[in-house]
């Protein structure tokens, strides 16, 4: 026992894996100076924990603690990366998502804004057409009627042409697309630009001011006669 202890003492000097080799093929020369096979293993074993604990390998592939702890903060660092990358990644997204929600409800509150809002307004115009068919009925002593055809009106004239008070000086109005007012046919035609003066005055008025244009297309219709 002392003199194998005292052998591995003198290993002890160089902890290399070589040296740890040539220890244990020396053991297998020597059995003689030895007490028995299973001191031998354990003084090998021994031997093995203490390179193990300086960091020197044992010759068996076995990682020493030294080199694990690296792996293992390597290994931690690598994690701590792709958390961070995953959290931003999630950042991202959410980010993205708000903002599409955002617009989504922007956009919402505007298309129901310009329902009402259209809603409103052909409501105020079927209310204004209401009046106007009633209100015509007061014009008819004066040469003015009225007749609807199919989405339009036409509103009639006579009492112009002082050589034939009957005749006839019409025109159709039009709503198109609920909001716009529009002339599509007038007889006898007047120039366009007469006809384009009067529906824009029209489309712009806030109270859908169509006597106005009644007052204004008789005035024109009139002219027409004088300058004939």
């Amino acid at each position: 026992m002392n003199k194998a202890f005292q052998l591995a003492v003198r290993f002890l000097n160089d902890i290399s894996v070589g040296t740890l080799e040539a220890f244990r093929h020396h053991s297998t020369q020597r059995p003689e100076e030895f007490v028995g096979e299973g001191e031998i293993d354990l003084l090998i074993e021994e031997l093995d924990q203490i390179q193990e604990k300086r960091g020197v390998s044992n010759g068996k592939n076995k990682p020493s603690a030294a080199a694990k702890q690296v792996q293992l903060l390597e290994r931690q660092s690598a994690l701590k990366n792709e958390i961070n990358d995953v959290k931003r990644t999630t950042t991202s997204f959410e980010d993205e998502l708000n903002y599409i929600s955002l617009t989504a409800a922007v956009h919402e509150e505007k298309a129901k804004a310009a329902r009402e809002k259209k809603l409103m307004m052909q409501e105020q115009r079927d209310i204004k057409l209401e009046d106007l068919t009633r209100g015509l009925v007061h014009y008819t002593k004066m040469g003015l009627s009225y007749e609807t055809d199919m989405n339009r009106m036409w509103f009639k004239f006579t009492q112009i042409d002082p050589t034939d008070p009957e005749k006839e000086f019409k025109f159709a109005l039009s709503i198109q697309d609920g909001l716009i007012y529009c002339i599509e046919d007038c007889i006898p035609a007047l120039p366009e630009h007469i006809l384009s003066k009067h529906i824009k005055e029209l489309n712009a008025s806030t109270c859908d001011d169509i006597p106005t244009l009644l007052r204004s297309l008789r005035k024109e219709f009139k002219m027409s006669v004088v300058t004939t």
